[in-house]
């Protein structure tokens, strides 16, 4: 049997929604401090070919050796980290009180800081992380004019004018 229309049995429950999958904010920067050892103990590796010596005046050899390399914190990383299917998840706590909007703050400033100062001394491509962190610099050189104030020009004064602004630079 359907219930009554009308009724407002919604009311007597005990909670709406669904619980939140992290309950403090402690525990969310628990989390980015446990995320941040993770990435330190489990680095990317590149393969190096190396020039080794086989022994005494036997001569060298080549090999391949495995280089770590450092892992940049990442919104995405972290999420994973945490078992979480994405930053949206995340981003909404700023809002639940001010204990969370500060952790979450400190930890995007972590996570930028760490790319930045990663990419500066080359240990991340540089251009792939300008892009992420929204530095790449865009030049227009578009110059939008308004028809209406030339339109009694000639094309002699047009002429002129054009020859003038490809000599601007």
């Amino acid at each position: 049997m359907a219930a009554p229309i009308g009724n407002k049995f919604w009311e007597l429950r005990l909670k709406h929604g669904r619980d939140r999958e992290i309950k403090d904010p402690n525990e969310l920067l628990q989390l980015f401090q446990n995320y941040i050892q993770w990435v330190e103990d489990n680095p990317l590796y590149k393969s190096e070919a190396k020039v080794v010596s086989i022994g005494h005046g036997s001569g060298s050899e080549a090999v391949i050796v495995k280089v770590p390399i450092d892992r940049p914190y990442t919104k995405h990383g972290f999420t994973l980290y945490c078992g979480l299917s994405g930053w949206h998840v995340i981003e909404p706590y700023k809002e639940i009180n001010k204990d969370f909007l500060q952790v979450i703050t400190h930890i995007e400033n972590c996570i930028y800081n760490q790319k930045f100062e990663g990419a500066a001394a080359n240990l991340f491509n540089s251009s792939i992380i300008a892009r992420d962190l929204g530095l790449v610099d865009k030049s227009d050189k578009n110059v939008k004019v308004q028809i209406s104030e030339y339109e009694d020009w000639t094309q002699e004064q047009i002429e002129t004018e054009l020859k003038r602004l490809d000599t601007i630079d």
